[in-house]
């Protein structure tokens, strides 16, 4: 009976991970769809947010592009249209696309930088050793770089409004890389032009 008893024992361990373990492989596909879903997780008295970090991204990014960009006569003309005309499906796509408007803007301010690799963080960590943009706009640039990482290799879906907070971040650095270029060919009207003896 001893032995009886203590297969018996471990069989009634054994139901409940097997049980939940069956679960999990006839469930995988519709409990993978959801996982991209969860904005919040808590847990023995901890939470994580999902989504917190692409709004505060397009947040600083907003207060850059008016501490840069705002107070100049020609702001208007300088600021992008932040969001596409036209919604888009995949929001993927409508990341990557601003991605994409930055690293060209990138890579007509790298002389204004004076940096070879053109790609947004060395250009605007350029910018911003001249004073040209805030230091916070290289965290921010950094910060977006590693989340385009995520997307672009699978490791991380966005929701619609995720991928419009992070494409206002990306086209609002991309117009701070324009308005550093810019003002690279012109100069400032409070420095006087060489005179000629």
């Amino acid at each position: 009976m001893g032995v009886a008893n203590e297969v018996l024992a471990y069989l009634q361990a054994l139901v409940w991970p097997c049980v939940a373990v069956t679960a999990l492989i006839l469930f995988r596909r519709p409990l993978g769809a959801l996982i991209p879903r969860i904005r919040e997780i808590s847990a023995a008295g901890a939470s994580v947010t999902f989504g917190e970090q692409a709004t505060k991204l397009a947040d600083e990014a907003g207060r850059l592009v008016q501490g840069v960009i705002g107070g100049q006569a020609a702001a208007a003309r300088q600021l992008p249209e932040l969001l596409p005309p036209a919604p888009v499906v995949d929001p993927t796509v409508v990341f990557l696309e601003a991605y994409r408007e930055l690293e060209a803007a990138a890579r007509d301010a790298g002389p204004a930088a004076e940096v070879a690799a053109a790609t947004p963080v060395p250009v605007i960590r350029g910018l911003a050793s001249r004073g040209h943009v805030p230091q916070e706009a290289v965290r921010v640039a950094g910060d977006l770089r590693r989340i385009r990482n995520e997307v672009t290799h699978g490791a991380r879906r966005l929701e619609p409004v995720d991928a419009e907070n992070l494409a206002i971040t990306a086209r609002s650095l991309a117009a701070i890389c324009r308005w550093a270029q810019q003002s690279q060919k012109s100069p400032p009207a409070s420095v006087p032009a060489h005179a000629t003896p």
